[in-house]
């Protein structure tokens, strides 16, 4: 219980604190979860890139949540980019 309730303060104090946007889980299964703080909100670009510099995916459904479904890919290392025109977010994404 207390290991939620940390992670959901951890999630609350970066979307409140309006800088940069929230990946979970990482190591990440099937699916990855974006969090959006209110700077990014607007026409948020999210796609995921292998090593080598090529698109694997672009998330078209940007409804709340969103998720990114990674079933597609194969196991290993990508980079997740999330990009708003203004602003732009990069992390490393590990596909189990």
């Amino acid at each position: 219980m207390a290991k939620s309730f940390t992670l959901l303060l951890l999630v609350m104090t970066l979307l409140a604190s309006g800088q940069n946007p929230f990946i979970f889980s990482n190591p990440a299964g099937d699916k990855v979860t974006v969090e959006l703080p209110c700077p990014w909100m607007t026409g948020p670009d999210i796609s995921v890139w292998d090593l080598c510099g090529k698109k694997v995916y672009q998330l078209k459904d940007r409804s709340l949540p969103l998720e990114i479904d990674l079933s597609i890919l194969q196991k290993g290392i990508c980079l997740l980019l999330v990009s708003n025109g203004d602003r732009m977010y990069r992390q490393k994404l590990v596909k189990q």
